[in-house]
C-alpha cells in the first residue's frame, strides 16, 4: 500500500528573556500561530507581583499547555485569541468575537478551565475538561 509523503516541516521560534520555544510546524502555518505564539512566551518575561498585587510568575508549564491546547483544536482560519496571564501564574486564552465568548484557562498540563456562551443561541457551558477537547474543538470551530 502507497502512503502520501509527510507534508514538509520547519520550525518556528519564538524567544523571550529566559529562553526560546520551538515548534515544528508545516511550510504554511495559520495566521494565528506567530502572533499567539510570541503573546504566550511573552508571559515568561513577567516577574512575580507583575500586576503590583502578588501576582505569581507565569509557569512554563501553562504556556507550553496552551500552546498545545490551540495546536490540537484551531482550525487555520479560526482568529487569534487574546493572551492573558492570570494572577495565579496560569495561561487565559480568550476571544470575543461575533456574539461568541469564549475562555480556556489552563490549571495544569492536563486540565483546562473553559467558559461557552454564545449570545444568539442562548448557548452556554462552564466546567473542566480534562482529556476530551471535543468541547474545545466545537467551540472554536464556531469562531471560524
Amino acid at each position: 500500500m502507497l502512503s502520501a509523503p509527510p507534508e514538509p516541516m520547519h520550525q518556528m521560534r519564538f524567544r523571550c528573556a529566559r529562553g526560546e520555544l520551538v515548534v515544528s510546524v508545516g511550510v504554511d502555518p495559520p495566521s494565528w500561530l506567530a502572533p499567539t505564539g510570541q503573546a504566550l512566551v511573552d508571559l515568561l518575561d513577567l516577574a512575580s507581583d507583575w500586576d503590583s498585587y502578588g501576582a505569581w510568575a507565569v509557569e512554563p508549564s501553562h504556556v507550553c499547555a496552551a500552546f498545545q491546547v490551540l495546536l490540537l483544536t484551531m482550525r487555520h482560519d479560526t482568529p487569534a485569541p487574546a493572551v492573558v496571564p492570570t494572577n495565579r501564574g496560569h495561561v487565559q486564552l480568550e476571544w470575543h468575537v461575533g456574539g461568541i465568548d469564549l475562555e480556556i484557562e489552563t490549571l495544569s498540563m492536563q486540565r483546562l478551565l473553559v467558559s461557552f456562551e454564545d449570545a444568539s443561541s442562548g448557548d452556554e457551558w462552564e466546567g473542566e475538561v480534562v482529556s476530551d477537547l471535543t468541547p474545545l474543538v466545537e467551540y472554536i470551530g464556531q469562531l471560524s
